[in-house]
């Protein structure tokens, strides 16, 4: 399921109930003016993401990442952070193709014993 609502609709405490109720949440950390962000939405919007997917716009909120990524070094955008069941699992930056996100997240639920699987993506 896409969840199309910015991080500034969710605000901080919106994604952490997600992270935490939620079986599985991606976060993808964007900003407008950047190239690689826009090749990354295209990407995205590709193909169904299969766990919840929430945008945070960093220009809109810069504190996200450290009110909800925890403060785990985000040096640039785009940025992916891949929760299961309110643990953080893995992170990714940058993303060339939807088999990059794809393998990033088979590898984050094969890592996670209590990951919720959604069943092995085409790379």
């Amino acid at each position: 399921m896409i969840d199309t609502r910015p991080s500034d609709q969710l605000g901080a405490e919106g994604i952490r109930t997600a992270i935490e109720n939620e079986a599985a949440v991606l976060l993808f950390y964007h900003a407008e003016w950047s190239g690689p962000c826009n090749h990354a939405k295209d990407i995205l919007g590709m193909d169904e993401i299969k766990p919840l997917l929430i945008p945070i716009n960093i220009d809109q909120s810069p504190d996200w990442m450290k009110k909800v990524g925890g403060g785990n070094g985000i040096g640039g955008v785009p940025y992916f952070e891949y929760y299961c069941k309110g643990q953080r699992v893995s992170s990714m930056q940058g993303i060339t193709s939807i088999a990059d996100l794809n393998n990033f997240i088979n590898e984050a639920e094969v890592s996670y014993e209590g990951c919720a699987d959604f069943g092995e993506r085409d790379p």
